[in-house]
């Protein structure tokens, strides 16, 4: 091993000493005498290797014609922590109507018209205002979802249809 791969695994060792094997870390060096800066993507600790960092170091100075580390050069270290794997079950794929149907903090608007809007603020001020009506509001069987979805467009003088923006 070259005395420069000695130097360079010396110093990527100490800036590593205290990372977890599983963590990533990125190195970036600037210089004024560069164009661009010198970087190796997140690595985990392990393949941080002295051989990975003068070949990109190459690949930048192939570009100048001259390059010498004479001047001040800084190098950035990016320590990204992994968090180790949880206990958990693994879900591959999740049923959405399923979990819809089983969340009852979430409401579908289920309707044919453009009232999705007007439907889902009046189905959320039944649910703030504790409204004693709120199940049958909620029903999208119902004409009393309709009737106060018209009555908020009304109130607002929104003409009924789709709402953008500017119409809530």
């Amino acid at each position: 091993m070259s005395t420069l791969n000695r130097a360079f695994q010396h110093l990527f060792d100490r800036l590593t000493s205290d990372m977890a094997p599983h963590d990533q870390v990125r190195l970036i060096l600037n210089s004024d005498q560069l164009d661009k800066s010198i970087s190796l993507p997140f690595l985990q600790r392990d393949r941080l290797t002295p051989e990975r960092f003068l070949a990109a170091v190459e690949r930048v100075v192939q570009f100048n014609d001259q390059f010498s580390l004479d001047d001040s050069v800084s190098v950035n270290v990016v320590h990204v922590e992994m968090p180790q794997g949880g206990t958990g079950r693994k879900r591959d794929v999740v049923n959405l109507e399923s979990y819809l149907t089983k969340k009852r903090g979430i409401v579908q608007i289920k309707n044919k018209d453009d009232l999705c809007c007007a439907r889902a603020i009046v189905v959320a001020k039944a649910k703030l205002d504790n409204d004693s009506q709120y199940k049958s509001i909620v029903s999208r069987t119902g004409t009393l979802q309709d009737r106060l979805a018209q009555e908020l467009h009304a109130s607002a003088g929104v003409p009924l249809g789709p709402c953008g923006i500017p119409e809530v």
